[in-house]
């Protein structure tokens, strides 16, 4: 769930195509340069928002400072600094079966998801001027029979001081896009192996490691 995350697919269809998709022509300059250059950050308010639903599990200083030291390299959007980082830390933990989330990949197709979001653009843009999008992955954790994403539209753009806003988006309902390619992945967090405390911070991590990689594709 990333704020403005069309900043992504905007820049692959540019560079696939000579010519994006007329919707997003409702953007402005101004509003499509601010986006992008807040593709950094705007991954960070992804994790977080994506990890604030572990509210009932009480997280520990490994998972937070890994959080903190993540923020420098989102703002910069270096995701393989971020990705680095997080794998390094898992390999350090005492071995768990949540190990396999740095073995797994996201199969989907990155062009796949840039026309996702160019019709998504294209239905949205002909009931509003769309300002800003953001995308929110389910609650994987908890939902491990099924991996995907959720699309969502602004008309005006409520930047980094008080994210309330995206709850109230404007668009409408859209097929959510089903993220392959993880499913052996899925089956841990469909195990006894969620609820065991020795796994926590393999859990925690991996979670990150999750969002980290799904926002290389959306």
């Amino acid at each position: 769930m990333l704020l403005a995350r069309l900043s992504s697919p905007l820049k692959l269809r540019t560079a696939e195509s000579e010519s994006c998709s007329p919707a997003l022509d409702q953007l402005s300059s101004k509003a499509y340069q601010d986006l992008a250059d807040r593709r950094g950050i705007n991954s960070l308010v992804r994790l977080i928002t994506q990890l604030w639903l572990y509210a009932t599990i009480q997280m520990s200083d490994l998972f937070f400072d890994t959080i903190q030291q993540l923020v420098p390299p989102l703002r910069s959007g270096e995701l393989d600094t971020c990705e680095k980082t997080v794998v390094e830390k898992i390999r350090q933990l005492p071995r768990s079966p949540f190990d396999i989330s740095v073995e797994v990949s996201i199969s989907n197709d990155s062009a796949d998801a840039a026309k996702s979001f160019d019709r998504f653009f294209e239905i949205e843009a002909q009931h509003m001027k769309i300002a800003a999008a953001y995308t929110e992955m389910n609650g994987f954790y908890i939902n491990p029979s099924l991996w995907y994403c959720d699309f969502f539209a602004y008309t005006s753009y409520g930047r980094h001081h008080d994210y309330d806003w995206l709850a109230h988006w404007q668009s409408g309902d859209f097929p959510r896009y089903v993220i392959r390619g993880m499913e052996p992945l899925q089956g841990i967090y469909a195990s006894p192996a969620v609820r065991e405390r020795s796994f926590h911070d393999a859990k925690d991590l991996s979670s990150l490691l999750v969002v980290i990689t799904d926002s290389r594709i959306i």
